[in-house]
């Protein structure tokens, strides 16, 4: 498929969260077949969601609303900015590999053989065909040219262990190695320099170890480059700033040290740059303003230090700058107001200080601005009330002072509100934020202790509810916590019964202090003193002293949660997400019966989930994933009512999903992806009338999907594939879902009467207008067919153009959790159908076939997929599928990253041309 703009190129950027949130998926460029048939190769799954990838927030499209008129602010001057002064790096000596000797088809079989033997291929998950006599290309996961040579290898989440061998370097023609997922270990061998045609190297998710090779710069096609979630250590070698084709760098989540190579600022194609989660240190280097296809930079969670340059405010296409757990200082540059692109902004947990800048109100598609957790002073410019498109504002844990703007109370799409914590503020809150208290929104506003603006005085502090909204932190890690809003009345009376005063909470505190590493925590500050409580870090009180929130997520907690937690009687909120928490869970937690927020994600937790945590009846947010947690699921847990996310996901819980769970009448999110659950989906699930994400990816559970699953109104992601082995058909009324991953099923759709009777109207019709190749059912104002019209092909293949849609963050599935990704996307979903009972139609990335029953060959069109979809140069699939047997369908999604200002394109599949609107 090809994609033609009357104004502007479809550029390929974001294909996970921010999470997200990602691979591209997996389908190789070029490859063709070594016969007229495609192999049947296995189904490419979408990219899972990956904990080191992008992370953003759930997918959920803005939705278009009447906002509040924006007060009119004066305009701020627009900075000048300093052109970028170009960096010419240190040249860097070219690393050498000694030439490969000119190998043949045979050559590449001997070398398939050595990597079949060194990743103990006898236990792989699928090594179909292979060591066999039959060509190459029909071998499970191998692509090869009409010559016999392997052009592409993708043996992902396929359970390789071992060492790679270095014999890789010699397969001259390849262009994809796509091993991510498995458990691989040891060194990158150097030899993968050799590899002069390679355009996708995808190593993520393993256990290589030992330095990146610099003999990688010598890859001069090189488009994506993803090794993170591994244990590479040592420095990035500039070498790497040779890549010129490259577009994608992801070495996040490793333990790489040293600085940032300046030479990466020449990298003048690159558009994803993920370094997060290293021990990098140094400066931000200024070169990095120079990569002008830049869409996405996450640096967090390093030990960067200086200034953040002036430079980055010349990445006009940044999408998302995300600097955040460093130890960066200096004041926010205002040039960064020059972002005209940037929707998250992401520079919580550093040094920052000075005002924040006005010019920020400049950011017109900026949708979360988090400057928490740093030592800003002075007032909250009120220019950020032009920021119309803001869903989240964090700038809690500063200096802040002053009146709280008015113009805050414009921003109609702000949903997450967190503004106290060391900040000063004084006059009255603004009565147009007021609804984000009354209204259940996320927000502190009552920490604040401010009046209402124009409000009559509450009642005295003895009988005031105090009403204390702390959602889960949105701040990214690296897989984020789901959005949802809370209950609109999360009380706690000041005058509660029965409760602890503060000198037992000290002493919980004391005993978490000692249990958990609290001298070489990131942050202690106050712990141990004898000041208030609520100065102590992470620690928030209410008016009689008692802890109500404890906040110690990605501090370098280390050692086994002490079980006197489960004494802090009037904690609402407990995050300690990010940390190296080992051990099992306290079941004394059951007893926190006000709790209303619970993160222990991304820690070392063991164990099984204590039952008790079904007890905690205010619930609304309990976030366990990426442990190594086991046992079952507590059926317990169908009983927390008011519960809105359950992530599990990223474990090791085995037995059935508990039926229960469908009692959860409030659930929004549930993510069970990536453990060794195993029997059925639960028909249960179908009673989950609120529930928009489920999540089931990475299981081994089977039978047949239930068609309760059809009545979720709400749902909008839907991830069942990669592991699971489901029969059957898909229920009829999940077709509609906007993200999900069934084209991967390998399912048909369950056909109902309707459906039938439909599909025989659509073929009467179509008979009736032939009078060529091609059927058009409609017309539009270009004359050519667009959405909802079908096309028919002379070969029986029916081609209709389902639905285009426009995501700005979009879900994607990528390794072992939920994670979404960031960016700006054109879902294309497209349907092909076979008329022609008498034999199949294959489409394949390289060819489409029809053939007849007995297998035999009737006619073969020109290239498949891979020209169809433009691979190379302007989209990628991310569902592709394999068959479309006689008289049957199947839906296929196609993701585009596009630019923002696109205005119209339009789809030739292979001569069926379909005008796309931009929604």
């Amino acid at each position: 498929m090809t994609i033609r703009t009357a104004t502007l190129v479809v550029l390929l950027a974001f294909a996970l969260m921010a999470a997200t949130c990602h691979a591209p998926a997996d389908a190789p460029g070029t490859a063709e077949p070594a016969s007229t048939t495609a192999p049947a190769q296995p189904a490419v799954s979408s990219p899972a969601p990956d904990p080191t990838a992008v992370p953003t927030v759930a997918p959920t499209p803005t939705p278009e609303s009447n906002p509040t008129p924006t007060p009119t602010v004066p305009p701020s001057p627009t900075p000048t900015l300093n052109p970028t002064p170009t960096v010419t790096p240190t040249p860097v000596p070219t690393p050498t590999v000694a030439p490969s000797p000119t190998p043949g088809r045979d050559h590449d079989r001997e070398v398939l053989v050595a990597l079949y033997h060194a990743t103990d291929g006898a236990n792989w998950r699928n090594s179909r065909d292979w060591l066999s006599q039959e060509p190459l290309s029909q071998w499970y996961g191998v692509w090869a040219d009409a010559a016999g040579r392997v052009t592409a290898l993708w043996l992902s989440d396929n359970q390789l262990r071992g060492e790679l061998p270095p014999e890789l370097g010699s397969l001259a023609e390849l262009k994809q190695l796509r091993l991510k997922g498995n458990e691989l270990s040891g060194a990158i061998p150097a030899e993968v320099g050799r590899l002069a045609n390679l355009e996708e190297l995808l190593l993520n998710s393993n256990e290589l170890s030992g330095a990146i090779p610099a003999e990688l710069g010598l890859l001069a096609s090189l488009e994506v480059l993803h090794m993170h979630g591994n244990q590479l250590t040592g420095a990035i070698p500039p070498e790497l700033g040779n890549l010129s084709n490259l577009k994608e760098l992801w070495l996040a989540a490793n333990a790489l040290s040293g600085e940032i190579p300046p030479e990466l600022g020449s990298l003048s194609s690159l558009e994803q740059l993920l370094l997060n989660r290293n021990q990098l240190t140094g400066a931000i280097p200024s070169a990095l303003g120079q990569l002008s296809n830049l869409a996405s930079l996450v640096l967090s969670d390093n030990q960067l230090s200086g200034r953040i340059p002036p430079e980055l405010g010349n990445l006009g296409n940044l999408w998302s700058l995300w600097l955040f757990a460093n130890q960066l200082t200096g004041s926010i540059p205002s040039e960064l107001g020059n972002l005209s692109k940037l929707a998250s902004l992401h520079l919580s947990d550093n040094q920052l200080s000075g005002a924040i800048p006005s010019e920020l109100g400049s950011l017109a598609d900026l949708q979360r601005l988090d400057l928490s957790k740093n030592l800003l002073e002075g007032a909250i410019p009120p220019e950020l009330g032009r920021l119309s498109k803001l869903e989240s504002l964090w700038l809690s844990d500063n200096r802040l002072s002053g009146e709280i703007p008015s113009e805050l109370g414009g921003l109609a799409n702000l949903r997450w509100l967190i503004l106290s914590g060391g900040n000063q503020f004084t006059g009255c809150i603004p009565s147009e934020l007021e609804r984000h208290s009354l209204d259940g929104q996320p927000s502190d506003l009552s920490v604040l202790r401010l009046p209402i603006c124009g409000k009559p005085p509450e009642p005295s502090a003895s009988t005031v509810v105090v009403v204390k909204v702390v959602p889960v932190d949105p701040s990214p890690t690296p897989n984020p916590t789901p959005t949802a809003t809370p209950d609109p009345t999360p009380t706690v009376t000041a005058t509660s019964t029965a409760t602890p005063g503060p000198s037992p909470d000290r002493e919980v505190l004391v005993a978490l202090y000692e249990a958990t590493d609290g001298p070489n925590w990131l942050n202690n500050s106050n712990w141990l003193s004898d000041a208030p409580l609520g100065d102590w870090y992470g620690v928030s009180t209410d008016d009689m002293g008692h802890v109500t929130q404890l906040d110690l997520g990605n501090n370098q907690l280390r050692g086994e949660l002490p079980a006197t937690l489960g004494r802090l009687a009037n904690l609402e909120t407990l995050h300690l997400y990010e940390n190296q928490l080992s051990g099992a869970i306290p079941f004394g937690l059951g007893g926190l019966s006000n709790l209303h927020y619970l993160d222990l994600s991304i820690n070392q937790l063991r164990g099984e989930i204590p039952p008790e945590l079904g007890d905690l009846s205010q619930l609304r947010d309990l976030h366990l994933g990426l442990n190594r947690l086991g046992g079952a699921i507590p059926p317990e847990l169908g009983n927390l009512a008011k519960l809105i996310v359950l992530w599990l996901g990223g474990n090791q819980l085995g037995g059935a999903i508990p039926r229960e769970l469908g009692d959860l009448a409030n659930l929004r999110y549930l993510d069970l992806s990536g453990n060794q659950l195993s029997g059925s989906i639960p028909p249960e699930l179908g009673r989950l009338s609120k529930l928009e994400d489920l999540v089931l990816y990475g299981n081994q559970l089977q039978g047949a999907i239930p068609p309760e699953l059809s009545g979720l109104a709400s749902l909008d992601t839907l991830w069942l594939g990669d592991g699971n082995q489901f029969s059957g058909c898909i229920p009829s009324g999940l077709r509609d879902v906007e993200i999900p991953d069934l084209a991967e099923l390998g399912l048909a759709l369950c056909e109902t009467s309707e459906d039938a009777a439909e599909t025989e109207t659509e073929a009467e019709v179509t008979a009736e207008a032939t009078s060529g190749p091609l059927v058009q059912t409609a017309v539009s104002r270009t004359g050519l067919p667009t959405v909802g019209d079908t096309l028919l092909r002379e070969d029986g293949l029916e081609v209709s153009l389902v639905s285009v849609q426009r995501f700005e963050e979009l879900a994607q599935v990528h390794g072992s959790a939920f994670r979404p990704k960031s960016g700006m996307f054109l879902v294309v979903t497209i349907t092909f159908s076979n008329t022609n009972d008498s034999g199949n139609i294959v489409v394949s990335n390289a060819n489409i076939s029809l053939v007849e029953p007995d297998g035999n060959d009737i006619a073969v069109d020109s290239p498949g997929l891979d020209a169809l979809f433009g691979m190379a140069t302007e989209g990628r699939p991310l569902f592709l599928l394999e068959a479309v047997p006689g008289g049957q369908a199947i839906t296929v999604a196609v993701v585009f990253d596009i630019d923002p200002g696109l205005i119209d394109l339009e789809i030739d599949i292979e001569g069926l041309l379909f005008e796309v609107p931009n929604p």
